[in-house]
């Protein structure tokens, strides 16, 4: 695999050539058949991130309050959210639990998904695992969603 700028590219030869021939499959779609898409993901919000700073000491000041920077160690808040939005510009927030499960998932797309779904739509999700479950697959196609 080529790595660049830090970055390890994890993409094996079958990924490159199915991700080929999606864009092959679309690229010539209609912008109107694109409003039809409805696109979702999930993130995490919350009120400090984890950073690490470096601080440079002149000697003999270690404990200098000059010098000295706030951490928290634990604590803070987060909130996890799952998105949606299509074409169209419909859109829907929907807060999460911290974990998200086959069946926790299902509930969330049961309180945001079918706000903005409609017969026409083509719902289109990454491969979390909760996304690709037997269990949640079984749910999608038991409502009869169409899935990119």
């Amino acid at each position: 695999m080529r790595e660049e700028g830090g970055y390890r590219n994890n993409n094996t030869a079958n990924h490159v050539r199915n991700r080929k021939n999606w864009c092959a499959a679309y690229f010539n779609m209609d912008t109107e058949k694109w409003k039809d898409f409805i696109f979702s993901d999930e993130c995490r919000l919350q009120t400090y991130a984890n950073v690490i700073r470096f601080v440079r000491l002149p000697k003999n000041c270690k404990y200098d309050m000059n010098y000295v920077v706030q951490t928290k160690k634990y604590g803070g808040l987060y909130i996890m959210v799952w998105e949606a939005i299509n074409g169209g510009g419909s859109r829907i927030l929907v807060r999460c639990p911290r974990r998200l499960y086959s069946t926790s998932y299902q509930d969330v797309l049961d309180a945001g998904l079918f706000q903005i779904y409609d017969s026409d739509s083509v719902f289109v999700q990454d491969n979390a695992p909760c996304h690709k479950s037997e269990s949640t697959m079984k749910y999608l196609l038991n409502l009869r969603t169409s899935i990119l």
